[in-house]
């Protein structure tokens, strides 16, 4: 069973505990996830995906940055993810000064999350926008893989 809107934090857990047995699973984590909302997204599933994956926390033990997502649309949003040296958080609303900024639609968002559009070629065709330091950006797979 996927993770459906509405679903709290605690069942969103459980539903990727039971689902996911290889965090590295792409295909496994876009079914899971895939009807998720941003909100959800940020909020739990970011977090849990990258507390289970040591190689992530490594590929970002060197690096401390604010990533600011503005998600733009009905039921999008502007969330904050602060790495500091491998840990993360994650607060909802603008940060006052973030070194990396990305701007997509809500729509963007949904068909990345499902698999159906690649980041790179979003990119490419302006659907998504970078601001700030474009090293960090390339850092971001480490995040939401």
């Amino acid at each position: 069973m996927p993770v459906k809107p509405g679903m709290s934090k605690d069942e969103i857990i459980k539903t990727l505990e039971a689902e996911i047995t290889d965090v590295k699973d792409k295909k496994a984590m876009r079914e899971a996830v895939k009807d998720a909302s941003p909100e959800q997204t940020f909020e739990t599933i970011m977090a849990w995906g990258y507390n289970k994956r040591p190689d992530a926390k490594q590929k970002l033990a060197a690096t401390t940055a604010i990533f600011q997502f503005c998600i733009i649309g009905e039921t999008g949003g502007d969330w904050q993810v602060k790495v500091d040296k491998g840990a993360l958080s994650v607060e909802k609303g603008k940060a006052a000064k973030a070194n990396c900024t990305i701007t997509m639609a809500i729509n963007d968002w949904k068909d990345m999350s499902a698999g159906k559009l690649d980041p790179q070629a979003a990119f490419m065709a302006g659907k998504i926008k970078f601001a700030g330091d474009m090293s960090l950006a390339m850092k971001l797979g480490a995040l939401l893989q």
